[in-house]
């Protein structure tokens, strides 16, 4: 929702903005994203923070400031929210669905200085003074539940909102980053996707809007139905996932809304953020598994056991 988010304000031409999160959530992030999103980790406080950005906005000259809390995902036209803004001549404008509820985007005026503290004060739910509302009805998905953020990734299949696969169509209905590697004997069916750096081993199948996201490893044998990857997880051999979301080590069926933490890292794991650590992983992986083969291959005795007669 980061990314997304993000790449959403750059086309509208919004280009100066900072990202304010906890060091948890920074820790948990791609570099990659944390780069390009202007990812500050606050140990203070996160609301606190937010204002003293605010502020060194104001200094640097900016009329208007927009200030989104992220959780929803919601495909906003930022040009037409502003001008809604500035056509009201009011403090502060926040956006709200068709039924009332807030999306957590406000655009505040850099005047007002009293009210931005208050709002952030009040981790942006009260108003010093009423404000105008923007009617947004475009495509909203709050992300509250599992199941929303399933369901966020069936309509970008199916085309219901504005999110594009990150990758090449290597057939009708299947998509794949140009870095995923699939061995030849996976089975992907329509509609799918594979991202970055992606792993889908031999037997493997995808079907029914399947996604596994960037750096995930799909080892062999694994069924996946209906049921998303979450970036640097590793999903073991001869699973078999029906409506899951699977990923920190946990499963998450979404037809019995039950989460399972599973504690054998051979069923399904997180895999290391950093590159250089990833590849000492696999380095001394290598190294422990090559001289234990040579061992058995030269010095252990075959255990080969004769099957018991079978009567006729």
């Amino acid at each position: 929702v980061l990314a997304r988010t993000v790449q959403r304000l750059q086309h509208f031409g919004i280009t100066h903005f900072v990202t304010v999160c906890e060091p948890a959530v920074a820790s948990a992030l791609d570099p990659k994203i944390t780069r390009e999103c202007n990812v500050v980790a606050e140990e203070r406080g996160l609301w606190r923070c937010a204002e003293a950005v605010f502020n060194d906005f104001v200094h640097k000259g900016a009329e208007l400031v927009l200030v989104i809390r992220l959780g929803a995902y919601a495909e906003l036209d930022y040009e037409e929210f502003i001008q809604f803004h500035l056509e009201q001549n009011g403090r502060a404008t926040v956006a709200v669905d068709v039924r009332g509820f807030r999306i957590g985007t406000v655009a505040l005026c850099a005047s007002r200085r009293n009210d931005a503290s208050y709002l952030f004060r009040h981790n942006l739910e009260e108003f010093r003074v009423p404000c105008e509302q923007y009617v947004f009805r475009g495509y909203v998905n709050r992300l509250i539940t599992p199941v929303d953020l399933r369901q966020l990734v069936i309509d970008a299949f199916l085309q219901r909102n504005q999110i594009q696969p990150a990758g090449k169509q290597i057939r009708p209905g299947v998509w794949a980053a140009s870095t995923a590697r699939i061995h030849p004997r996976a089975r992907i069916v329509a509609p799918a996707y594979i991202g970055e750096r992606a792993k889908v081993r031999a037997s493997a199948v995808l079907t029914r809007f399947s996604s596994v996201e960037h750096h995930a490893v799909i080892d062999c044998g694994t069924v996946l139905e209906n049921t998303s990857v979450a970036p640097y997880t590793y999903v073991g051999p001869g699973l078999d996932l029906n409506y899951s979301l699977v990923g920190g080590g946990r499963i998450a069926s979404l037809r019995r809304n039950v989460e399972v933490g599973i504690k054998d890292p051979k069923l399904v794991s997180t895999i290391a953020i950093s590159a250089p650590l990833r590849a000492v992983r696999e380095v001394s992986a290598l190294a422990a598994y090559l001289p234990k083969q040579i061992y058995r291959g030269l010095f252990a005795r075959p255990q080969r056991t004769m099957p018991s007669d079978i009567p006729a």
